[in-house]
């Protein structure tokens, strides 16, 4: 196996994420009785359990712990796998003594003062392991009144079992803990170190356990978790194989955090070369150099993230396509915008509004080509949210109609693809659409608040009636180019600017504040040369992003065949 892992390193290892794989591959493996061979000369686990229940009776009739009620048997259709014929399906409470913790009155300070005695709490806890220290002491009143000493002793494993649940460490101090927190005591220290090794991982506790569910387990659920115990001989076997192996994937993930940051360097050095591009010709070179190094630079959908961010902030800064002093300059464009604009107040299909302030200088955030100018957003379209709706008339009025316009809520814009859910089921009859605010086709939607504030926005590919938490943008002139500014949105420099204007508990940017955000506009023609080339290096990107997705299904093949590798031997 780790001559094949090594061999496949960077196909295995795309995130730190296949490293977690291997590790819960390597705990599934022992907890099947698949890591070691088995010895039939191990003494078998059933006098362990003997030993164990012996040792029980003996605390029990010396009033050291209670006599519980028995534990249920473990019945055929409880087993969820095949474990070896030398091992025995045995519940936790019948190998484990329990106690729950406590957590002392905050009113009374005379528990915490002259602190004596450690008390954990669950973020003094590190998964995995021994815990040497605590934040918090309790003092001797606390211990005598409501411990009644029954301290935790150094070796005592410790379990969360609510919030942070199946979290797991060994004490290295005595303590005492809260009520989150539950003490295993373990006599035999080989079954000790076995089940701290696969206790360790949550994974193990929800498929040995169906009882456990939502947020916390009970003392009830924890006692009838399932473990799957071997002979005490090839417990000791796993515990040595698992530290092995797991100290392999501790040099594994140091090997791939020091290539990840050569590759992140190399990323960065790359994108930083096609930002400074002074020619269309030099930009499309510098992109041609990490298209052809994808495998050494782009390792997961964050990098595609990355690279179409570039794209975007070149697209907005004048730096994706070069200019063409033939084109009609960006201020005959806004004349024509502010021309058509007082045509719509004139014949009353849109209100005047209060002249939006002038962009000054010390607004301007980067330098844009002589042929663009600067604009806010309401000077070029005609801004405004929709209608909310009450969920229970939405039910009884507009759901399942075969005739009307859709009415798109912001959960019907996806993100981050754009696209837009027409078939929600949802429709506003033509009889009643006065009574709603429509989108007409081409109109540009953006969430307003909320936490997709500024990252759910699509196009309307048809009129749409629309709810109270979008705004749309209708432009003013029909040539001005919908998807660049659709585009303009989608940057990096757009969503700093609109969350800058946030405000509230739920995050959201008024009305007024929107049209004020200030975007680049270029030239007509330069618009559609900007989206052609922004659309034709988006379609490159979807390909990579399809790359990613069949090379992290690569990685969990490998993954899984070093499971079958596993078992078949």
């Amino acid at each position: 196996m780790i001559k094949f892992v090594l061999e496949n390193f960077d196909t295995i290892f795309r995130s730190e994420k296949s490293l977690e794989s291997l590790n819960k591959i390597i705990l599934d493996l022992a907890i099947r009785g698949k890591l070691v061979e088995q010895n039939p000369k191990d003494e078998p686990v059933s006098e362990l359990l003997k030993r164990i229940k012996e040792e029980k009776e003996r605390l029990i009739k010396e009033k050291v712990i209670k006599k519980e009620k028995e534990l249920p048997k473990i019945e055929k259709d409880e087993i969820p796998f095949e474990i070896p014929e030398s091992w025995e399906w045995v519940r936790l409470g019948e190998i484990v003594d329990f106690s729950v913790g406590k957590t002392p009155s905050r009113h009374n300070e005379l528990y915490w003062e002259n602190e004596e005695y450690n008390w954990v709490s669950i973020a003094d806890m590190k998964n995995g392991e021994i815990l040497y220290s605590t934040k918090e002491k309790v003092s001797k009143k606390a211990s005598d009144e409501i411990f009644k000493n029954n301290i935790s002793e150094i070796g005592d494993l410790l379990m969360s079992f609510k919030l942070s649940i199946g979290k797991l460490c060994i004490l290295g101090v005595k303590a005492y803990h809260n009520e989150a927190i539950v003490t295993l005591k373990v006599k035999d220290n080989i079954l000790k170190n076995y089940l701290f090794k696969l206790l360790n991982s949550f994974d193990l506790l929800s498929e040995s356990n169906k009882a456990i569910k939502g947020a916390t387990l009970n003392s009830t659920s924890l006692k009838n978790i399932k473990i799957a115990l071997p002979p005490l001989a090839e417990q000791q076997r796993i515990v040595e194989k698992v530290e092995r192996l797991q100290e392999l994937i501790k040099n594994l993930k140091e090997v791939y955090l020091s290539n990840e940051k050569s590759r992140v360097n190399l990323k960065k050095s790359l994108l930083t070369e096609v930002e400074k591009s002074n020619s269309d010709k030099e930009l499309l070179k510098n992109l041609e150099l990490i298209f052809n190094n994808f495998d050494k630079v782009i390792r997961s959908k964050e990098d595609i993230k990355d690279i179409r961010n570039l794209i975007l902030s070149l697209a907005i800064k004048g730096k994706l396509v070069e200019q063409n002093p033939e084109d009609e300059p960006a201020s005959e464009l806004l004349k024509r915008i502010k021309e058509e604009k007082e045509r719509l107040i004139k014949e009353k299909v849109i209100k005047k509004e209060k002249e939006l302030p002038k962009i000054e200088k010390d607004e301007i955030p980067f330098e844009i080509p002589k042929s663009w100018e600067w604009v806010k957003l309401g000077e070029i379209g005609n801004i405004f949210n929709g209608n909310s709706i009450n969920e229970k008339i939405k039910k009884e009025k507009y759901e399942n109609l075969n005739l009307g316009l859709n009415y798109i809520a912001t959960k019907d814009i996806d993100y981050p693809t754009s696209k837009i859910n027409y078939d929600n089921g949802v429709k506003i009859p033509y009889e009643e659409i006065e009574k709603f605010k429509i989108a007409h086709k081409g109109s540009i939607l953006i969430c307003s608040e909320g936490g997709s504030a500024g990252k759910k926005i699509g196009i309307a590919e048809e009129d749409i009636c629309f709810g109270n938490k979008l705004y749309a943008l209708e432009k003013y002139y029909l040539e001005l180019n919908n998807k660049f500014i659709f585009y303009t949105y989608k940057t990096s420099y757009f969503y700093g600017n609109f969350k800058e204007n946030e405000t509230g508990i739920i995050g959201g940017v008024s009305i007024n504040k929107f049209k004020n955000i200030i975007i680049p506009l270029p030239p007509l023609a330069e618009q559609q040369r900007i989206v052609e080339r922004v659309e034709k290096l988006m379609s490159i990107c979807d390909v990579l992003e399809e790359k990613i997705v069949e090379s992290e299904s690569v990685s969990e093949k490998l993954l899984e065949s070093l499971i079958k590798c596993e078992e078949e031997r």
